[in-house]
């Protein structure tokens, strides 16, 4: 096997550790505004009396929802974000990601404050890959080396937000073009330092996990739980118990 392959340049790996280190505190910040900043705004909610507090559970999100929509429809730029532009950015534009996608990500931060219905996923990717590409540029890269480094902040965006390195690095091998190469260390350290950065300051815990722990289902309070009487009820419990 030829290691000269995946030898690192020492200014790729001081950039990984950069993109790394950044797109965690970056995931930090946006996971302050999405969970942080909806449950201090719920929490506030239900302080109030029964009356008000049904009002304005449904008012807040109503117009913070409204308000998101109208800055998306008053700058269209805010619009273009997501593991889809991050693709087309590498294939298309030079790795060049525009400084207004922090525009998108602050959006999609305020939309899961609101409660509304989107995915962290294609916001800390955005975030990741623009910080890459940021620093890349600034240290006036070449354009394959500047791919490189929207990859590993990719990475490290995912690594933090899901608290999985080895998720963030297969993610650039099957969508954003990630190598068996030179590359891929770089890429993997800067997974490493996003996930370490966040979980340093952030925990363990998953931070977009369920407020509540689900517990597993129980065949007999199914059983005596559920709706259906007569034969199909019986056959399910004749399934469950054969002796009872």
């Amino acid at each position: 096997m030829n290691m000269r392959r995946f030898a690192i340049p020492r200014y790729h790996l001081d950039t990984g550790l950069l993109i790394g280190a950044l797109a965690g505190v970056a995931g930090i910040g946006f996971h302050f505004l999405a969970e942080r900043f909806g449950a201090l705004l719920f929490g506030w909610i239900e302080t109030n009396q029964a009356p008000i507090s049904l009002l304005l559970v449904i008012l807040v999100p109503t117009l913070g929802l409204c308000l998101v929509g109208l800055i998306l429809q008053k700058v269209p730029a805010s619009t273009l974000g997501g593991v889809r532009e991050v693709s087309q950015a590498l294939d298309n534009y030079g790795a060049v990601i525009p400084l207004s996608r922090v525009l998108n990500v602050i959006l999609s931060g305020l939309v899961l404050a609101f409660g509304g219905s989107v995915g962290p996923e294609g916001p800390t990717v955005q975030m990741g890959a623009l910080i890459g590409s940021k620093v890349g540029q600034r240290f006036v890269v070449k354009t394959e080396t500047l791919k490189t480094m929207v990859r590993a902040g990719a990475a490290a965006g995912i690594a933090g937000a899901f608290r999985s390195p080895g998720g963030g690095i297969l993610l650039t091998v099957e969508l954003f073009g990630a190598r068996f190469d030179r590359d891929l260390p770089v890429i993997g350290i800067a997974a490493v330092v996003g996930y370490l950065t966040q979980t340093a300051i952030l925990g363990w815990e998953y931070p977009f996990g369920l407020s509540y722990h689900p517990q597993p289902l129980n065949p007999d309070r199914a059983a005596r739980d559920s709706p259906t009487d007569g034969v199909g009820s019986g056959s399910y419990r004749a399934r469950v118990h054969p002796h009872v």
